[in-house]
């Protein structure tokens, strides 16, 4: 099973000196919660895909959880459920799609330039 700080460090090599440092950052986060909830709720392996097309990084997190991701304003005491509501608030856009047969993919896209 890959941990969540070897998926962090992958990605940050993938996107070395590809993008921005500053998009990057942001970028890395997301794809943290991501990973963070395919781990913490699905209770599946998942997969990972980046696509970089001029000035628009696309990443993807595939699992095997139907369940679809919600967005949820956090309390300032709750001790979690802040994952989907950075990637509402950071991203230029996302969403989650069910794959039949596969489970679901939950993407962000971001503006890099």
């Amino acid at each position: 099973m890959v941990h969540i700080p070897e998926v962090r460090h992958w990605f940050q090599d993938v996107l070395d000196e590809a993008v921005p440092v500053d998009a990057a950052e942001v970028a890395t986060l997301l794809v943290t919660e991501l990973a963070t909830n395919a781990v913490r709720h699905a209770d599946t392996e998942f997969t990972v895909y980046v696509a970089l097309d001029d000035d628009l990084l696309r990443v993807e997190v595939q699992d095997r959880n139907h369940a679809l991701p919600e967005v949820k304003a956090p309390g300032l005491e709750d001790e979690g459920g802040r994952g989907m509501f950075l990637v509402d608030r950071l991203s230029t856009r996302w969403g989650a799609e069910r794959e039949p047969d596969i489970g679901k993919r939950v993407w962000f896209e971001l503006a890099v330039a």
